[in-house]
């Protein structure tokens, strides 16, 4: 929040004001309203809910400001500044950076547990975001040629909203670790292989909907060699094809490592 220089000031005790922690509240309750109406001006309404708190510590051994930070301290006393803010000095701020703390532990309201995870996606590597991107597209392709008839008639299909649907195969990838959910190797990004690539996989291929309960990120050979076979299929026909592999691996190794080589 910008501090305000209007000639209004809020109060000096403002921590003294107790809020609930179940239940959202706007920064205009918390605030004194000329500095709110000051900010709004400047900025607009961008700082209504702007404030999710994610992460909070605690002061172990909590000492007195005036040991600190002096000079800080004094300052705040004067007229100029009273009910607003003073910048600490250098030494100052490595004394307080430097005081232990302790993590508290917080059960997140699920507004800032989403805005959590819209940041990560925000912040995530563009690489990462347009994979997603990419199979975002392909399912919302699916959905909207869902029920018509080409040289076939197209299964009905249905996913969630394309904001939501972006966030939740970011939120899979990170569950998932970058693995694929049905071999369990890694998804890598921008493979030049298409077969290794990304996909997202309907583990029950009778249930027409791309939502967050029914489906998994997998590479795309796998999600093609699954088809409708059941999981227990698939690690079947996987147990079947990684032996066959190996063999082929043991061949090469004893051509390469032959005499005649």
């Amino acid at each position: 929040m910008p501090f305000s220089d209007a000639p209004a000031k809020a109060p000096r005790v403002r921590d003294q004001q107790r809020t609930s922690a179940l239940r959202s509240m706007s920064v205009l309750a918390l605030r004194f309203r000329p500095s709110w109406e000051d900010s709004q001006r400047e900025y607009g309404t961008r700082w209504q809910y702007s404030f999710p708190i994610l992460e909070a510590w605690d002061v172990v051994s909590l000492p007195q400001a005036s040991g600190v930070c002096p000079l800080s301290y004094r300052a705040l006393g004067f007229i100029e500044n009273r009910g607003s803010v003073v910048l600490l000095d250098n030494g100052e701020l490595e004394a307080i950076l430097s005081l232990e703390v302790s993590a508290v532990p917080l059960t997140l309201q699920p507004v800032a547990t989403r805005r959590a995870a819209t940041r990560r996606f925000l912040d995530a590597p563009d690489v990462l975001k347009q994979e997603i991107y990419r199979v975002a597209a392909l399912i919302n392709g699916r959905v909207e040629i869902s029920g018509m008839t080409s040289l076939r008639r197209n299964p009905d299909r249905d996913a969630s909203p394309p904001s939501v649907l972006l966030e939740f195969l970011f939120k899979l990838f990170e569950e998932q670790q970058g693995r694929c959910a049905l071999c369990g190797g890694s998804i890598a990004l921008r493979a030049q292989n298409k077969l290794l690539q990304m996909s997202a996989d309907r583990l029950d291929s009778s249930n027409p909907s791309y939502r967050a309960e029914t489906i998994v990120i997998a590479h795309l050979a796998c999600n093609l060699a699954k088809s409708d076979a059941t999981l227990e299929e698939f690690e079947q026909w996987l147990e079947v094809a990684t032996v066959r592999g190996q063999r082929g691996e043991d061949a090469g190794s004893t051509e390469t490592n032959s005499p005649e080589s």
